[in-house]
């Protein structure tokens, strides 16, 4: 969730870590999900805002939380690919 809320500070001046709650939980369980952990405990709850919005302002939300999932999900992948790729050359080795 921590790194969610570091992407969306990136792209936002006037980060507030309170405003992108919704969010990095959101990027946080699709990840979780993802790699298997477990989301018990992740509760996702649709703030007021988003439950007035219109259409257009939920698929520009939805869009934001998008694109952070890809961006944090490709640096997941990759490590996992580097360490896949380390303990088969260690197991090589022996």
């Amino acid at each position: 969730k921590e790194i969610a809320y570091a992407h969306f500070a990136l792209n936002d001046f006037a980060f507030d870590k309170e405003s992108y709650s919704f969010q990095a939980e959101t990027v946080s369980y699709m990840l979780c999900k993802k790699y298997g952990y477990e989301v018990d405990e992740i509760i996702l709850d649709t703030p007021e805002s988003l439950r007035k919005a219109e259409p257009k302002e939920i698929r520009n939300e939805l869009s934001k939380i998008k694109i952070v999932y890809c961006e944090i999900g490709e640096r997941i992948a990759e490590q996992l690919e580097r360490e896949s790729k380390q303990r088969k050359r260690e197991e090589n080795e022996r």
